[in-house]
C-alpha cells in the first residue's frame, strides 16, 4: 500500500491531491482510492463518493482475469476496470489523520461499475499507513 498527500500550487485554489493505492501482485488486483481537485485540506471525517462539493472523491478496482488462449495457441490476460461514478455509493471515513508523523488510518466502502454496467461491491477496507506529503 502506498499514500500520497500532495498540495500542488498551480496558481489555483483547488490543489489539494489525496491518494491511497493497493497492489496485491499475488491475485492481480488493486484498489485506488483519490480525492482531487480540492481546495480545502484533508481532514477527519466523512467523505462520500459521488458528491463533488469540494473536489472529486473517486475510486477504481481492477484485477487481471484468466489467460484466454486463441486458435492460434498465444494468449492474452484481460484487465477489467470498475470505477465510482456520481451515481454508486462509498464512504471514506478517514479515522486519524496525524500530519506531524504522517500517519493515516480509515475505513472504505464503495460500488463502481464496468462499462458494461456491471456492479462490483467493496466492502470493509480499512487501512493504517504513513503517506508522503509533497508540499
Amino acid at each position: 500500500m502506498t499514500s500520497q498527500y500532495v498540495f500542488i500550487d498551480l496558481d489555483a485554489p483547488n490543489g489539494y491531491w489525496f491518494s491511497i493505492f493497493a497492489d496485491n501482485e499475488v491475485l492481480n488486483k488493486s484498489i485506488r482510492i483519490e480525492r482531487i481537485l480540492s481546495d480545502i485540506p484533508l481532514e477527519e471525517g466523512v467523505y462520500t463518493f459521488g458528491n463533488n462539493e469540494n473536489g472529486v472523491l473517486n475510486a477504481n478496482y481492477g484485477f487481471v482475469g484468466d489467460i484466454v488462449w486463441n486458435d492460434d495457441g498465444t494468449g492474452y490476460q484481460p484487465v477489467f476496470n470498475y470505477n465510482t461514478t456520481t451515481q454508486t455509493a462509498g464512504e471514506l471515513n478517514i479515522i486519524k489523520l496525524d500530519e506531524e508523523e504522517q500517519i493515516l488510518s480509515g475505513t472504505f466502502w464503495f460500488d463502481c461499475v464496468d462499462s458494461e454496467g456491471n456492479v462490483i461491491e467493496i466492502r470493509d477496507g480499512r487501512f493504517d499507513l504513513k503517506y508522503k506529503n509533497y508540499y
